[in-house]
């Protein structure tokens, strides 16, 4: 093979490469999506979303314990001072019982002048074939799942309740006036 024709073959076969990756890659809108989202989780760290809570660490971070327990995940570390709250769902497995599911939750309060900043963000591990091994589990974040609306809306709610109930006159308060 001559120098000049080794110099087109390679020029051939990389643009060859360039394009079939490009195809592959465009095949699916949200490959790219995807892709960005979790390289830029990868060099920023984790995307949570974020609501602002009208209220106290102490209520909200009640709040967010009692909603993730609602939501049917089991409280696996909580720390009232830290304001950390992070929990796992239950395992749920494939027809073939080849391969398993599992959300996580992951909680962040902060407190702020006006209120509490609730960062929420939800995963899902899986783990696709026990026969290639045990172990060989994947984590994504989950981006536009529901969860994260419902999660935010009942801890609102449940703070809303609290401030109510801590407002509400009692009966002996009543009877003394």
């Amino acid at each position: 093979m001559s120098p000049s024709s080794l110099l087109a073959f390679r020029r051939v076969f990389s643009a060859a490469l360039v394009l079939s990756v490009a195809f592959a890659l465009t095949g699916c809108g949200t490959v790219g999506e995807d892709f960005n989202a979790g390289l830029r989780e990868k060099v920023r760290g984790p995307d949570f979303a974020t609501t602002l809570v009208p209220g106290t660490q102490a209520t909200v971070f009640a709040a967010a314990v009692a909603t993730a327990e609602e939501l049917g995940f089991r409280v696996t570390r909580s720390r009232a001072a830290a304001g950390i709250v992070e929990g796992l769902s239950r395992l749920a497995s494939d027809d073939a019982l080849a391969g398993s599911r599992q959300r996580a939750i992951y909680v962040q309060l902060e407190e702020r002048l006006d209120g509490v900043e609730v960062r929420v963000r939800f995963t899902e591990i899986v783990e696709d074939d026990f026969a290639k091994g045990g172990g060989r589990a994947t984590e994504a974040t989950l981006r536009d799942t529901p969860l994260i609306q419902v999660f935010q809306r009942r801890v609102a709610e449940r703070v809303a309740a609290a401030e109510a109930a801590e407002l509400a006159p009692t009966a002996d308060a009543l009877n003394s006036k």
